[in-house]
């Protein structure tokens, strides 16, 4: 899947918006350490699901042009993770690194 990105010139963030799919790349945060990369339609306050956190347009690019979240997250351990769901199909993550009951293999970089 291809992205473009947009810039947010007041953070210094990027939009990143899905070139063959159109929506806008999210991160929903669950109770696990987990903020699974979803692809969101108008994306707006109001469509995030009760209980739920969902943040977009904090994308940026490290030194060595890596996917980044800048959104101001105390938290130096997260790392980007590919992982199976229970319907067999595959997701990518970015991992908080504090919850232990993930085993998340390293074997490759994003």
């Amino acid at each position: 899947m291809c992205f473009s990105a947009t810039l947010f010139n007041i953070t210094e963030t990027y939009s990143l918006w899905s070139r063959s799919r159109g929506g806008e790349a999210a991160l929903i945060s669950t109770t696990d350490g987990l903020s699974k990369l979803v692809l969101g339609y108008l994306l707006s306050e109001d469509k995030i699901p009760a209980g739920w956190q969902m943040e977009w347009g904090t994308f940026n690019f490290d030194s060595q042009a890596r996917l980044i979240v800048q959104d101001q997250s105390p938290l130096t351990s997260r790392r980007w993770v590919a992982y199976k769901e229970l319907d067999g199909s595959y997701a990518v993550a970015l991992y908080d690194g504090r919850f232990q009951k993930h085993n998340f293999k390293q074997e490759g970089r994003f």
